[in-house]
């Protein structure tokens, strides 16, 4: 429920691909997180970040990308786990299209559509 922008800074060696990303929330909060994907096969990856519950597993194919994995949020002092479902397109231009959907208990909770482009 809090609006926020995002930057994002990777490296990819053929094999394993490192994110780091920084949220910076309309309240003034900062939240980073540091993802490290593994390639398993041709189009299939393993991930992890500090505040993922388990592997994230993506997917790869053409111009699109999937990623599923299980995010540990803290709310009203609780910490719950949510089901991210994520899609990413990158279109010809170069912007990407981001789709995401976060369930609990395999019912949809939250959402969001985002648009990133490479300054």
């Amino acid at each position: 429920r809090r609006a926020f922008t995002l930057d994002i800074e990777g490296t990819w060696n053929g094999t394993n691909l490192v994110l780091s990303e920084e949220f910076r929330f309309d309240d003034g909060k900062v939240l980073n997180r540091g993802w490290n994907f593994r390639k398993i096969d041709e189009h299939r990856y393993e991930g992890t970040a500090e505040d993922i519950v388990g592997p994230a597993i993506a997917e790869a194919y053409g111009q699109a990308f999937y990623i599923t994995y299980d995010l540990a949020l803290t709310t009203r002092g609780r910490s719950i786990v949510v089901r991210f479902k994520d899609w990413s397109w990158l279109q010809p231009n170069g912007v990407l299209i981001n789709v995401a959907k976060m369930y609990k208990f395999g019912i949809q909770v939250g959402g969001l559509t985002a648009f990133f482009e490479n300054p």
